[in-house]
């Protein structure tokens, strides 16, 4: 089933709360995404008819077996997301963040797969001692213009 990227980031705010060993009440999921408590009521309920969660009344949020596979595919590749923003690019953490929060949405496990890939070689050529994983934060910090099109 397909869900919208917001309800995908209730998924991912509830198994971030769940992992720290606490229960995703309907304020601490408020205060983590920045929007009403009865906004949270209404995407816990869409979660609910997904059958991605389970509510009891009043009750916290509880990711099923489906919720949480799909909660930890968005939480992991937000994770690579912000890794490759911040540790490789060298961006600031709070846009290598915000940046991540955009993508994770849009990035099947193809693409996915191919970051890693890319992330396995960097590893690899670090302990290599590759010259050109050295000259990287060079190249990207030089300024260098972009490419001006071909006119047609």
């Amino acid at each position: 089933m397909s869900v919208s990227s917001r309800i995908e980031d209730y998924l991912e705010a509830i198994f971030s709360i769940e992992v720290s060993g606490r229960e995703a009440t309907v304020t601490d999921l408020a205060n983590a995404l920045g929007v009403t408590k009865a906004t949270v009521v209404a995407a816990i309920r869409r979660l609910v008819d997904a059958s991605l969660a389970t509510q009891e009344r009043y009750g916290a949020p509880s990711l099923t077996d489906e919720g949480r596979r799909r909660a930890l595919e968005i939480f992991r590749r937000h994770e690579h997301l912000s890794f490759l923003f911040h540790e490789v690019l060298g961006f600031d953490p709070d846009r290598a963040m915000s940046l991540a929060c955009v993508m994770e949405h849009e990035l099947d496990e193809k693409r996915e797969r191919r970051i890693l890939g890319f992330f396995d070689y960097l590893v690899h050529s670090r302990r290599a001692g590759s010259l050109w994983r050295h000259q990287l934060p060079t190249v990207l910090e030089s300024g260098r213009r972009f490419p001006t099109p071909l006119a047609t």
